[in-house]
């Protein structure tokens, strides 16, 4: 009898601890538990877009070290070299089969593109200065190499003084106009100078007119002209 009675006791104390354990135990984590939100995708960044496929490049530079010098045209604008020598053959009064051409360049003058045009016509020499692109005479010059007075000259200032020159200074100054053909009433500054030169009696003529400055030399005695040159007023 006690025997049983130790063994229900038995059971009770048993049945007991496992029911106080099932109590104590601890809960699980609840699945429902909110997850930590996912950081988001950054946003797209738009790429630059493509180039027009119709646009036309650049322009290289040129090679050619003439272009557009000056601020006068471009080289195939100018005005050829044959051009440029007619021109100052015509205004010389010359004709090409009566000269020996030294030099005919394409030069540049104050950003300026222009042609020296160098000739002579026995022991006269003529350099001229012409606009590449406009064929205008920017400047000119002439000379007398190793002058001598011809017999018809000397025989035509038998007549003269011989304390003075056969011309008078008007008489220069007109050659000189004439030669230029300047007339005289757009001239601004005139000057006529007497000199003696290596034993030559001539007139030094100075004059301004139209922003050009021009400047001879003319034999007192023949009325033959020694130098001439003309350039624009600075």
């Amino acid at each position: 009898m006690n025997r049983v009675k130790k063994k229900m006791i038995w059971i009770a104390v048993l049945a007991m601890g496992l029911l106080l354990a099932g109590c104590t135990a601890p809960s699980a984590p609840q699945a429902s538990a909110s997850a930590p939100a996912a950081p988001s995708a950054p946003a797209a960044v738009s790429s630059p877009e493509a180039p027009n496929s119709q646009v036309a490049p650049a322009a290289a530079p040129s090679d050619n070290v003439s272009a557009g010098i000056a601020g006068n045209g471009g080289s195939d604008e100018y005005i050829s070299g044959d051009e440029a020598k007619a021109i100052a053959l015509e205004h010389a009064g010359l004709a090409e089969a009566d000269v020996e051409f030294v030099r005919i360049r394409l030069d540049y003058d104050d950003r300026r593109a222009e042609y020296d045009v160098e000739f002579f016509r026995g022991n006269e020499e003529y350099d001229y200065e012409i606009d590449a692109v406009s064929g205008e005479i920017v400047a000119y010059d002439y000379d007398v190499e190793n002058y001598n007075r011809t017999a018809s000259g000397a025989a035509g200032n038998a007549g003269a003084s011989a304390d003075g020159p056969a011309l008078t200074a008007d008489e220069a100054q007109n050659i000189a106009l004439e030669h230029a053909g300047v007339d005289q009433a757009n001239v601004r500054r005139m000057q006529v100078e007497y000199d003696r030169d290596d034993g030559r009696r001539i007139y030094e003529v100075e004059w301004d007119a139209d922003g050009m400055e021009y400047s001879y030399e003319i034999d007192a005695d023949t009325g033959d002209i020694l130098q001439y040159e003309s350039d624009w007023n600075d």
